[in-house]
């Protein structure tokens, strides 16, 4: 019924790509009464988000923080900063304006991925190494200070 996953090496990278493959027109994640997005069109999402972290300025061994809740995007931008061979640092939801500044400064994260339910704590933080801002929700991007936001294309 199923079939066996055995991507030729194991790294993210790779079991992204065999998914895509392999199982292109199967449902991959959705939010729960939602429309689920195929293998196919994850992988279009994950790829089109690497290239605009690249496009960004940032480099393989850069840090990325994810800062939200659980939803496809998440799984977008876990998987993008994944195949551009960045290093993703996820921060947990509950944690405090305090804490996520301190993950951010300490991490030395170039990018933030933030929800849209947690973007007013890190509202006007002042991080010296952020690159970028980018909505979970709608995957828009932020340039300089987190606060204003820039559609991304």
């Amino acid at each position: 019924m199923y079939k066996k996953i055995v991507p030729e090496t194991l790294t993210l990278k790779s079991l992204i790509d065999y998914s895509i493959t392999h199982f292109s027109e199967q449902p991959s994640v959705s939010f729960v009464d939602g429309e689920p997005i195929s293998y196919k069109k994850l992988g279009e999402q994950v790829y089109d988000m690497a290239a605009t972290l690249y496009s960004l300025g940032l480099t393989r061994g850069d840090k990325v923080a994810l800062y939200s809740h659980n939803m496809p995007n998440w799984v977008i931008a876990y998987f993008a900063v994944s195949v551009a061979g960045m290093v993703i640092v996820p921060v947990l939801p509950d944690f405090s304006r305090e804490e996520l500044e301190n993950v951010l400064q300490h991490s030395e994260a170039k990018a933030l991925f933030v929800s849209d339910r947690l973007s007013s704590r890190a509202d006007g933080l002042v991080l010296p190494n952020l690159k970028a801002t980018i909505r979970v929700d709608n995957l828009s991007i932020q340039h300089g200070a987190i606060g204003s936001s820039i559609p991304s294309g």
